[in-house]
């Protein structure tokens, strides 16, 4: 046990903790990955070249670092047939797909352009069709307004004859009722002149008779 804890104790100088650190297989074909930091150990598993590695630990003594592949195979790989760049291969795949997906940003930007100078072409025929709108519209109010203002004046001037029409039917009834009084009074006063005449006819009737006795009876005394 001591001497377990002894080699343990003599090993840790050696494992450098490099966790989450990112790696790639080298340009080997195949590279072998191992239960343990030598060749003693047994593989786990075969990795193609490119294949992306997270580094956890590196054994600098037995030339192993101790990796975890994309598809989480753990294990130990020997140092030499890792690098921290990606492959010429790989960063051409990688570059070709950043291309391809530019490429196809381009294209959806260059759609989406398009789509936006047609949005404003209808944008500034719509806005040119609410002017020439607006501007209608500003010309139905202004003949509205004019013909409300000769609406206006007219219903003023109907209301000016019909104060001038009462006041000319209110004086008409006061000269129908004075040509009625007038009317009424001639006919009083030539009632009161008949009465007058017929009176005056009725004494001299009286009158006139006595007159007429009286001298005949003087001249014949004569």
């Amino acid at each position: 046990m001591r001497k377990l804890i002894l080699a343990a104790c003599l090993l840790i100088p050696f494992a450098s903790a490099t966790a989450d650190e990112t790696a790639y297989v080298s340009d080997k074909l195949e590279a072998q990955l191992r239960s343990g930091p030598s060749l003693q150990n047994k593989i786990v598993r075969v990795l193609h070249s490119g294949v992306k590695l997270t580094v956890l630990e590196e054994d600098k003594e037995a030339g192993y670092t101790h990796v975890v592949s994309e598809s989480g195979a753990d294990g130990w790989i020997l140092t030499r047939h890792i690098t921290s760049q990606p492959l010429a291969r790989a960063q051409l795949q990688d570059t070709t797909q950043k291309l391809d997906s530019l490429t196809q940003e381009n294209k959806q930007l260059h759609a989406e352009l398009d789509s936006l100078k047609k949005q404003i072409g209808d944008t500034n025929n719509a806005k040119e069709e609410a002017i020439a709108q607006m501007q209608r519209l500003n010309n139905e109010t202004a003949q509205i307004r004019q013909a409300s203002a000769g609406s206006v004046a007219l219903l003023e001037e109907r209301n000016q004859l019909l104060e001038k029409t009462a006041a000319l039917e209110n004086e008409l009834e006061n000269l129908r009722r004075e040509k009625e009084t007038l009317a009424e009074k001639d006919s009083q006063d030539w009632f009161m002149k008949g009465a007058g005449v017929l009176l005056g006819g009725i004494l001299l009737g009286f009158i006139l008779p006595k007159l007429s006795g009286g001298r005949r009876r003087g001249w014949d005394s004569f």
